[in-house]
């Protein structure tokens, strides 16, 4: 539990400075024109120099996408949920759901998914909402 913990914060650490730079850039003038906003996101274009040039990356919540796949986005920035009247955390982790509730299907982008052996798209529970996503939709963390 200690060394997944470590990785979790090596990686907000990680997020959190790749945030900061992407910010800075915007202060100091560099891709101001090169924002563009879907679903609430902010992605800064990246030109081929960037540090990765296959990615782009939500100044707000650190969500990243291909360059291509941007205008398909279907997730919501979560700064949405953070900054409306009635938000609140919740303390509970994982909350009690079942796959059965969802009738087999992704909560995002409703594909079938199931624990067959058989199944391409095994589920993923999400820790912080307690539904189940496919791998496309959720990637553990990574």
């Amino acid at each position: 539990m200690e060394k997944r913990r470590s990785q979790v914060l090596a990686k907000l650490v990680e997020l959190k400075l790749e945030l900061e730079t992407h910010r800075e850039s915007l202060i100091i003038g560099d891709d101001t024109g090169n924002i563009k906003r879907i679903k609430y996101h902010e992605f800064v274009m990246q030109s081929a120099r960037g540090t990765n040039v296959y990615c782009e990356v939500c100044l707000i919540c650190g969500f990243r996408v291909h360059d291509k796949c941007i205008d398909q986005v279907q997730r919501q920035c979560v700064s949405t949920q953070i900054y409306k009247t009635d938000f609140s955390l919740s303390l509970q982790i994982c909350p009690e759901n079942s796959l059965r509730n969802q009738n087999f299907r992704c909560a995002e982008c409703l594909a079938n998914i199931s624990f067959d052996e058989e199944s391409d798209k095994i589920p993923r529970l999400c820790d912080y909402t307690g539904l189940f996503y496919c791998s496309r939709c959720h990637w553990n963390g990574k």
